[in-house]
């Protein structure tokens, strides 16, 4: 019986922590990826020399992918898009402006 509250309890905080829509879920998991990618810079900026440069871009580089591939393997056609897209906005308004510019180009690449 404690278990099974306790899951319950854990399932709650979980939906409350992620908005409790998918949309909202994905947007939230969008930003850390984003994040991810963001943090290549911050990496590669810190380091000493340029061998640790590249060392930290890369490694930055590879976690931000595997967070970008769980993402679309967690969400992509999976959410409704203009949800989700309102969603990012109301989660991060600046990540939300660059994912648009991404998702203009990627448009217009396909004229």
């Amino acid at each position: 019986m404690k278990k099974g509250i306790l899951l319950l309890f854990a399932a709650g905080t979980i939906l409350v922590s992620c908005g409790g829509s998918k949309n909202e879920e994905a947007a939230a998991a969008f930003c850390d990826c984003f994040e991810q990618a963001e943090n290549i810079k911050n990496a590669a900026g810190e380091a000493e020399s340029y061998s640790d440069m590249m060392s930290a871009a890369q490694e930055q580089a590879e976690k931000a992918e595997a967070c970008i591939t769980k993402w679309k393997s967690d969400y992509e056609g999976k959410v409704d898009k203009d949800g989700f897209k309102e969603a990012l906005q109301k989660q991060n308004e600046d990540v939300y402006k660059k994912a648009e510019e991404y998702w203009l180009i990627a448009e217009n690449a396909g004229d």
